[in-house]
């Protein structure tokens, strides 16, 4: 998301404190309560808690401090010496001034040659505008004085009295006492200035600019709020109230089921913070995931999503859901037939929980395989077999026993050795070959076994076929039309049958011509 704005959010400098001595936010190193840089209160900058140096920050400001010690007890004495004497010049010491009433009006004044003061230049005219003698003031007698005279007395000059003491006020140095009071007056003003403009530049506009982005967030403008914490920087807590937006807005795509969406929002929120607290909502997003494709029967899908959730915090409600994934696509493989995939997921689920459940449907699987492919014969087919008969599942022991029953094939050629081919008919001349195959019969079990054969004149011949005989056995027996038989064409029936039970195993039947 691109980053709007660029005006500054935040100070150069940071407020710090060491002892006596304290930074101010325009960088200028005080020892005092008001900063001789910009005039900001030392006490109102300790309040505000932004502009003191983040913890995770290194100071300098020791280091300046043992730089710039001397300098800062030059400067903060010589502020103190220039307040008092500005403040000693705001009021003269009237004490000092003699009034020209102790003189009286009888008194005769000589105005002969007077002693100067020496707080006082008489060869120089009196201005009470206040021109001449920079910061001088004088006490005025008259409007206009009489020209001096010595007269007589028994002898004796009379003494002229002395004039009034001239008191001598404190000059500073360089500016007369108007342009002074000016020059103060512009120096407040700025020093006031200066405090207001850093404070709406480094605290009131971020400040408020970090309210419209709360207010923002709180209706509910996540992107908008975003941008507007980004414009603020490290500004109070803003990069926190951005992950807190992520955080808002993966909540809005969670209730609304878009669930990657969600995940999105809530893994850049957690980049954005070092703690694991956006874990859970990811997780539940993937178990939001895995319920919906488990709503639409797309149970791989599903039992990926709950995979990655269980990964994130293992707990028996994410297996048990994935368990019963596998149940229902174990049910699904059923239904079409396709028994091993089907007992692989069924047997997936037991591994998660073993239930009766789902051993009902292992053995349902395995009858219905039998069932399907007890013709082929194999070790699968036994051995579910056998887990059936264990178990003794319903219809077991009908399958076991049809499929262990004995089972013959017969065919019939004009070879001794070839048990695959098969001929239909025959001349009188010819040997008939018979070869049967034997199956069935339980694991090392043996049959006894016997033929008849019918010829076409409908005459039997029955013979026993040796004492006993195994699954797998091959047995042979050929045959020539005998010469009293020779002119009737007809049909040859060979059949073999169980000596114990006398029940038929199978039967050929070849056409005999001439």
């Amino acid at each position: 998301m691109a980053q709007v704005g660029s005006r500054p959010v935040k100070p150069k400098y940071w407020f710090e404190e060491f002892g006596d001595y304290w930074s101010c936010s325009c960088g200028h190193i005080n020892k005092g309560e008001t900063c001789v840089g910009c005039g900001l209160n030392r006490g109102l900058l300790r309040r505000i808690f932004i502009l003191h140096k983040p913890a995770s920050s290194q100071s300098s400001l020791g280091t300046k401090i043992q730089e710039q010690k001397e300098q800062i007890d030059k400067e903060a004495a010589y502020h103190e010496a220039m307040t008092s004497r500005v403040q000693a010049n705001a009021s003269t010491d009237l004490n000092n001034i003699r009034p020209i009433e102790e003189f009286g009006d009888d008194v005769d004044v000589d105005w002969g040659k007077a002693s100067p003061s020496e707080d006082a230049d008489y060869n120089s005219d009196v201005n009470c505008s206040g021109e001449g003698d920079e910061g001088i003031v004088y006490t005025t007698l008259d409007d206009q004085l009489p020209e001096p005279a010595e007269e007589e007395s028994d002898g004796k000059l009379i003494p002229v009295p002395q004039l009034p003491t001239v008191i001598k006020k404190p000059k500073l140095p360089g500016l007369p006492k108007k342009k002074l009071h000016l020059a103060i007056i512009i120096v407040a003003a700025l020093v006031l200035l200066s405090g207001v403009f850093g404070f709406v530049k480094f605290i009131a506009a971020p400040a408020q600019d970090y309210d419209e982005a709360v207010a923002a967030m709180e209706a509910g403008n996540y992107e908008q709020a975003i941008e507007m914490f980004q414009a603020l920087g490290d500004y109070s807590d803003s990069m926190m109230m951005i992950r807190q937006c992520y955080i808002e807005m993966g909540n809005v795509h969670f209730e609304a089921g878009e669930f990657e969406d969600a995940i999105t929002d809530y893994e850049t929120a957690q980049d954005l913070a070092e703690t694991g607290d956006v874990a859970d909502l990811i997780r539940n997003c993937y178990i939001g995931i895995g319920d919906k494709y488990q709503e639409e029967s797309q149970l791989k899908k599903a039992i990926e999503a709950y995979r990655k959730a269980q990964e994130i915090n293992k707990t028996e409600n994410i297996r048990e859901e994935i368990r019963v994934c596998f149940i229902g696509i174990g049910d699904k493989r059923l239904a079409d037939d396709d028994y091993e995939n089907a007992f692989k997921a069924y047997d997936k689920a037991q591994n998660i929980k073993e239930t009766e459940e789902v051993k009902d449907k292992i053995n349902a699987v395995k009858y219905a395989y039998v069932s399907k492919n007890m013709d082929n014969r194999g070790e699968t087919v036994e051995k579910y077999l056998d887990d059936l008969m264990a178990k003794k599942y319903p219809g077991a022991k009908e399958l076991y026993d049809k499929y262990y029953e004995w089972h013959a094939k017969i065919v019939a050629n004009g070879s001794a050795d070839d048990f695959k081919n098969k001929k239909k008919t025959f001349t009188k001349a010819e040997t008939v070959f018979f070869h049967t195959k034997l199956s069935g019969g339980k694991p090392d079990e043996k049959i006894k076994l016997y033929y008849t054969l019918q010829w076409p004149t409908g005459q039997v011949e029955t013979q026993m076929l040796g004492d006993e005989w195994k699954s797998g056995a091959k047995i042979t027996a050929q045959f020539m039309y005998p010469m009293p038989m020779f002119g009737v064409d007809g049909k040859m029936t060979f059949t073999v049958y169980d000596r114990e039970s006398n029940k038929e195993l199978a039967k050929c039947t070849v056409n005999i011509k001439d």
